[in-house]
Order: C-alpha cells, then sequence, then structure tokens
C-alpha cells in the first residue's frame, strides 16, 4: 500500500511525490515509487553519508520503470555542488535493472 511522501528509515524527503510501497518491491518487503509530470512533484529522498577522499565507492541501485513518458529514473551522488556518480533508468527498463557505477573524491589542498 503506497505512503506517500513518506522516506524509507534513514533517509528524508527532498521533494513530494514519491510514496513508500509496499505492493511492489525487488527485495526488502517495499520499493519507492516516484510518480509526477517530469517536472513538478517528481519525488525525491535524500541520504547524507560521509566519504573519504581517494577512497572508491561503490553507487548500486535497482531500478523498474513504468509509464514513462519524457526524463529518467536518476539516482546521483551530489557533492559541493557537482554530480560525481549517477545511475539513469529510461523507458526501456520495464523489469527490475541493477546498475552501479564506481566513483572516488578527490580532495586538492590549496597549498599558501
Amino acid at each position: 500500500v503506497p505512503s506517500h511522501d513518506t522516506a524509507p528509515d534513514g533517509w528524508s524527503l527532498l521533494s513530494n511525490g514519491g510514496a513508500r510501497n509496499t505492493e511492489v518491491d525487488y527485495d526488502g518487503g517495499f520499493s519507492y515509487q516516484i510518480t509526477g509530470n517530469g517536472s513538478e512533484d517528481i519525488g525525491g529522498i535524500q541520504q547524507s553519508v560521509k566519504c573519504v577522499s581517494s577512497t572508491k565507492y561503490k553507487l548500486s541501485g535497482v531500478g523498474f520503470t513504468s509509464g514513462v513518458t519524457q526524463g529518467d529514473l536518476i539516482c546521483e551522488v551530489y557533492a559541493d555542488g557537482g554530480t560525481y556518480a549517477y545511475l539513469s533508468w529510461n523507458e526501456d527498463n520495464t523489469g527490475w535493472t541493477q546498475k552501479e557505477v564506481e566513483f572516488s573524491f578527490e580532495i586538492f589542498l590549496d597549498e599558501r
């Protein structure tokens, strides 16, 4: 049963337009269903984590799209005003599809 505008445990709501859904899930009892018209109330959740410079990380997710008419389902690592890594599912991903990408943060110190 969809529970509108409720983020999963450990996450916070970024924007309305999504729902925790126990009727459709991949593994774990629920999914986060995002609905919207592509420009307003597109639904979003976020989670903050601390990362260490020069350490490799892996962003991994399982996505499913249905009825997409524009845009993609995006999962991204965003820090310091830019995107470091992202995963994207479009209208062709009509079944559960796992995607992953490795990334790392590089910190450059200003030597004065």
